[in-house]
């Protein structure tokens, strides 16, 4: 099972053994650690005072040249989104496009947890140009087959790259492990996109309420989950219908083996599956989100051999 830290990363990055092992270079290692910066925080406090680093951005309009005759207009449907950052041009966007900006969706999360009166601590995954804020509820705890149980909370998601709108969406952690779950199985993922006004506030606050009145949910699914088992013959079929890339379903695989069980819940499965989505630093957000989405599935409902 291959468990690398961000501090193996940064420890390793020169290093001609490492890179032979696990398949990495130099290179690719300085991408990873470059292209997302995850700070925690343990209280809104903190949480707000993250926020004050965001990158910022700013629409400027853009000029189009005509192939034919190579005129030079500025475009009245389009503009360009700039990271004033980074000083970075991260799209191009028609014109009606809205900035949202990180440090305001943050803000606005910040009011609507207060109003609610709702204890958080969480991390803040920075990337520049997305980020996503992810805060667990420090009162509401549900069980799973363990001692300490899982953390409800939510995700809120944004981007100025045109990669994602504002998102809110049910996220949980399995306390034992640090495990993180998505759960918008449970309750719908809400995605706003950058046109027109977005009341942030009120979006955030009823995610909130959504992910509270539902917490029990979770627990049925894991109940379920847990009851739900597969032998290995059937297991074998199930992963490459599930994972496409060789490199991932081996992961998946080596994580069932490690269980050392002649029989394979489907919690078991699922938890395999999130804890290569969580703790695998080599994993772009891109391969991350899919896998999210496959523990979904997986999560949702028993397995079955046709299934894609």
């Amino acid at each position: 099972m291959n468990e690398i830290s961000r501090e193996l990363l940064e420890q390793n990055m020169s290093n001609p053994a490492f890179h032979t092992t696990f398949g990495t270079s130099e290179t690719t290692i300085r991408k990873i650690l470059n292209q997302c910066f995850t700070e925690k925080f343990d209280n809104l406090a903190q949480l707000k005072q993250i926020s004050m680093r965001f990158d910022k951005a700013q629409k400027f309009p853009i000029e189009l040249q005509h192939n034919l005759n190579h005129t030079i207009k500025n475009s009245d449907k389009f503009c360009g989104i700039v990271n004033t950052t980074r000083k970075e041009l991260t799209c191009v966007a028609k014109s009606n496009y809205t900035i949202v900006q990180h440090k305001e969706l943050v803000n606005s999360a910040i009011e609507a947890l207060s109003a609610l009166n709702i204890s958080v601590y969480g991390t803040v995954e920075n990337m520049g140009s997305r980020i996503y804020v992810k805060a667990f509820f420090k009162d509401k705890v549900i069980s799973d087959d363990t001692e300490k149980g899982i953390h409800i909370g939510i995700r809120i998601g944004n981007s100025f790259d045109l990669s994602r709108g504002v998102s809110v969406s049910m996220y949980c952690m399995r306390l034992v492990c640090a495990n993180q779950m998505v759960a918008s199985n449970i309750v719908s993922r809400v995605v706003k996109k950058h046109v027109g006004e977005i009341d942030c506030v009120s979006l955030i606050k009823n995610a909130v309420t959504l992910a509270v009145n539902n917490s029990e949910k979770v627990s049925k699914y894991v109940n379920t989950a847990i009851m739900d088992s597969y032998e290995w013959e059937i297991i074998d079929k199930i992963v490459p219908k599930l994972f496409k890339i060789e490199k991932h379903k081996i992961e998946i695989y080596n994580r069932l083996k490690d269980l050392n069980k002649s029989v394979i819940t489907r919690w078991d499965f699922y938890n395999c599956i999130t804890q290569y989505a969580t703790h695998c630093p080599l994993l772009s957000i891109n391969v991350r989100e899919n896998l999210e989405r496959i523990s979904e599935k997986v999560l949702a409902k028993p397995l079955k051999i046709g299934e894609n």
